[in-house]
């Protein structure tokens, strides 16, 4: 029968014609509540033998080599181990530890004994405990007032090195594989799948605050440190914890302001979209006006601040809203004076005001502009809301006097960062003409009539007057109109093409009106006109007259 003992796959006894060691096996449980595993103690016990004089009848120096020989083959820890009886293995470790190798007293003459003490570890006889000792695995729960769970939990082992880089199982690196062990284990129980929640709310959705981790890898321990927490309330929805507080007063004007403030957290591992979506879905005016019973509050809050922390995957929100009739329910205000002032048959208004709105600072701006213009916007243009309150106070105290719908004057002042406009238009019941200002118009008319000649008759006893019809006086309009054209482009023959367009138009406009009603059926024909326009001071004028015979 022969016995082989190989260690890394290599028989260092018969290499070196050695007799193969005698081997005894001792076991020891491997505890944690229950046994979980067992680690065997193997000894190799033989003798060194010089059993052919060295050269020089130096045996010490023989065994010496031999010694040494031996203690460096066995200074690798970890490799496996195998024995084979006629070529057949009968014991087989993957991990084993070379703990210790002793000589017993000897005067080195022939002989020289010696003791190897290995520590082996089958991996396929132990559970998750397997490469660890010392593990703990602790839970704390707590249910604080405003029902939130705090969780904290602590998990740490020990690690045994086990490794020898050729493995059939989960340990794979070679290097530190005890500390390996023991951060595997810890894993293993770490987690939101592993925390043990109350038996009274077996379904709360608990979130990860924060973790921390503690190595040390001259011990081979590891540890970790968890801290979930969780909403009483929030049962298997994604919706995290929310919580706030609110203040409500009311002003000496009876305007009543609701603060409400808190926060809205999630756990760590959360994607900080999660974060931002559950947020904007909240309706924070209506949750204040739930819990004050309430339900008059304007949509749009008079300040908002809200600050994101994406590390901690939390938002900290402050919301102010009152009840203040004055804005609408889109958070837009309009604040308008009157000013009237009558010369005679013309009646002059001024319109001051301010639109404002509050709410959050990126869309006052675009509100604003659609309350002032009530279309796209465009500050070139007259906004017809403003006239139709004009023209509104004007007829509470002149009936019958209507407005003309361009401006006379108009100053627009607009804060886009602040989100308000200041204005201030002039409405005047004094005919006008787009894009002009200061502007005048003058009217002559001349009606047409016969014209009749008196002779004297000398016939007769008696001395009498003839008269007979000699001719016509014809009729007459002159128009003429000038004004500062305000819509000026710099291109002079641009500006005064469209300035006396607009003023021959108006022209045109008042013969009609005025000849539809004194010419009727009569012939017009222009008898002068003149045109003018200054590109100093964008003055332009044009006058005309047109003289009406009979068809």
């Amino acid at each position: 029968m022969s016995v082989n003992i190989f260690y890394n796959g290599v028989d260092f006894f018969s290499q070196n014609n050695l007799v193969t060691p005698n081997v005894s096996r001792g076991y020891e449980n491997i505890m944690f509540g229950d046994i979980v595993g067992k680690k065997e103690n193997v000894v190799l016990s033989g003798t060194i033998h010089v059993n052919t004089p060295p050269s020089n009848c130096d045996y010490m120096s023989e065994l010496n080599t031999l010694r040494n020989n031996l203690i460096s083959f066995f200074s690798e820890d970890f490799k496996p181990i195998e024995i084979r009886e006629n070529g057949v293995s009968i014991y087989e470790r993957d991990f084993c530890k070379i703990t210790s190798i002793s000589f017993p007293e000897s005067n080195y003459v022939k002989t020289l004994e010696y003791s190897i003490n290995i520590e082996c570890y089958d991996e396929s006889l132990h559970n998750e405990f397997f490469g660890v000792k010392d593990p703990s695995n602790s839970t704390s729960i707590t249910l604080g007032e405003d029902g939130i769970y705090q969780i904290r939990r602590s998990i740490s082992a020990s690690g045994v090195n086990l490794q020898d880089g050729n493995l059939n199982y989960k340990n794979t690196s070679e290097v530190s594989s005890g500390l390996e062990n023991a951060i595997d284990f810890v894993k293993s129980f770490s987690g939101k799948e592993n925390v043990p929640l109350p038996s009274s709310d077996p379904n709360i959705k608990i979130y990860l605050k924060s973790t921390s981790e503690s190595i040390n890898r001259l011990l081979g321990t590891y540890s970790i440190e968890e801290f979930y927490i969780a909403d009483q309330k929030n049962t298997n929805i994604d919706q995290g914890i929310l919580r706030y507080s609110i203040g409500d007063e009311k002003s000496f004007g009876e305007v009543r302001t609701v603060v409400i403030s808190g926060e809205l957290m999630f756990g760590k591992e959360s994607n900080f979209d999660t974060v931002r979506d559950r947020f904007n879905s909240i309706n924070f005016r209506e949750e204040a006006e739930q819990r004050l019973s309430i339900n008059n509050l304007i949509k749009e809050p008079i300040s908002v601040t809200i600050n994101e922390d994406e590390s901690k995957k939390l938002i900290n929100f402050s919301y102010q809203f009152d009840d203040d009739e004055n804005f609408d329910n889109c958070g837009v205000s309009k604040t308008l004076t009157y000013s009237i002032k009558n010369y005679g048959e013309e009646v002059n208004i001024s319109v001051s005001g301010v639109i404002e709105a509050r709410g959050k600072a990126k869309n006052r701006w675009d509100r604003v502009l659609n309350a002032y213009n009530n279309s796209s916007y465009n500050v070139s243009l007259y906004s017809s809301w403003i006239n139709e309150s004009a023209q509104a106070e004007i007829n509470k105290y002149y009936p019958g006097i209507t407005l003309y719908k361009y401006p006379e004057l108009k100053s627009v002042t607009q804060n886009e960062r602040g989100g308000s406009i200041k204005f201030e238009y002039a409405y005047t019941n004094r005919e006008k003409i787009e894009n002009f200002k200061n502007l005048s118009i003058s009217t002559n008319v001349s009606l047409p009539s016969p014209t009749y000649s008196v002779d004297k008759n000398f016939g007769g006893g008696m001395d009498k007057h003839i008269v007979s019809r000699s001719g016509f006086r014809k009729g007459k309009i002159s128009v003429s109109i000038d004004g500062i054209y305000d819509s000026f482009t710099g291109n002079e023959s641009v500006d005064r093409a469209a300035a006396i367009s607009f003023i021959e138009a108006k022209v045109d406009q008042r013969f009609n009106e005025i000849a539809s009603g004194l010419f009727s059926g009569y012939l017009s024909v222009t008898s002068s006109m003149n045109k003018s326009y200054s590109k100093n001071s964008n003055k332009a004028s044009v006058s005309e007259s047109r003289d009406y015979f009979e068809q």
